[in-house]
């Protein structure tokens, strides 16, 4: 249950994904001229395995090095950026 402030007027969305578990959350607002995403994964460079060091910088990487809608390296980057938009990933503790 997301609990709002009653001054909220924003629309909110809260479900799991079946193919892989990912919890999302999309809130609408009807008077915002700009869209956004966020992706967190809750896993850093602090639970690398020790044999593999940069493995949470490394998937970092991968989730945005393309897919079916855009398969080659810098497609989705290149995508963004002709709608106006950019991405900025980083890896954390």
């Amino acid at each position: 249950m997301i609990q709002l402030p009653v001054t909220d007027r924003r629309r909110y969305h809260h479900f799991r994904l079946k193919q892989n578990g990912l919890r999302c959350l999309i809130i609408s607002d009807p008077s915002a001229d700009k869209s956004a995403a966020s992706l967190a994964c809750r896993v850093g460079q602090m639970q690398d395995p020790d044999n593999l060091p940069g493995l949470a910088h490394l998937t970092e990487h991968m989730m945005s090095m393309g897919s079916q809608k855009f398969p080659d390296e810098q497609e989705y980057e290149k995508y963004l950026s002709m709608s106006g938009g950019h991405a900025n990933a980083y890896t954390d503790l």
